[in-house]
């Protein structure tokens, strides 16, 4: 078990990154076009059981390639599927066949209704929960996890959270989280969103950043102190 003080620690380590931290650096969606929104989601389908610089290296990739323009994978769904799958395995992601059928599958429920886009759902949704139940609902290999980090990174949504594996080791250490095994449900996934949510209070923050924050942290202990986890 991690000593009290060692806990402290990582908590003011986490404390002092969010206090550093930029939050108005990035893309903001509304300056965005919609093949750089519907790359934006891409990137977030292939980052999955991926690291963070690999799947933006990837998703890269696929665009100087022009397989991630909408049109082009709604008109040539099978060729771009092959094409993305090819890149995607020479690049050795995991689950690059799925994660190939995921794009294009995403691509076909959003623009093969003429009225629906990425803009349009954001600009429609009621709010930030709203417009990330949509797109889980209509995108292939979209969860909670990766509509919110969608959401984040374009900077439409601040109070969701990305509960991948660095802040969920986080929680467990401040005592914000039940032992579940394997996975979270989408009830838990909520659950735990609103601990963290509450928590951010303390530093307060929103959520996203404090995401952040603890993402920084936690990697590089997972990095430099194996052991601890």
């Amino acid at each position: 078990m991690t000593a009290a003080p060692v806990i402290e620690k990582i908590e003011n380590a986490v404390r002092a990154v969010n206090h550093e931290l930029d939050n108005n650096s990035g893309k903001n969606w509304t300056g965005l076009s919609e093949e750089e929104l519907f790359s934006e989601l891409a990137s977030c389908i292939i980052g999955s059981r991926i690291t963070f610089e690999k799947a933006k290296n990837v998703s890269e990739l696929l665009k100087r390639n022009e397989l991630l323009t909408p049109q082009g994978l709604i008109e040539q769904p099978r060729t771009y599927e092959k094409r993305i799958h090819s890149i995607l395995r020479e690049q050795k992601c995991l689950y690059a066949k799925s994660k190939a059928r995921y794009i294009v599958s995403t691509s076909i429920s959003i623009y093969s209704n003429k009225h629906t886009s990425i803009r349009k759902i954001l600009e429609t949704a009621n709010d930030q929960y709203a417009a990330r139940d949509i797109l889980v609902e209509l995108c292939l290999g979209i969860g909670f996890k990766q509509a919110s980090l969608f959401l984040r990174n374009i900077h439409y949504a601040d109070d969701l959270a990305i509960l991948d594996t660095h802040v969920i080791n986080y929680m467990r250490l401040m005592g914000l989280e039940d032992d579940v095994g394997q996975g979270l449900t989408q009830r838990m996934y909520l659950s735990y969103e609103d601990r963290l949510r509450k928590y951010s209070e303390k530093f307060n923050t929103s959520v996203a950043q404090l995401d952040i924050s603890i993402w920084v942290v936690m990697r590089t202990i997972s990095r430099e102190f194996r052991w601890m986890l």
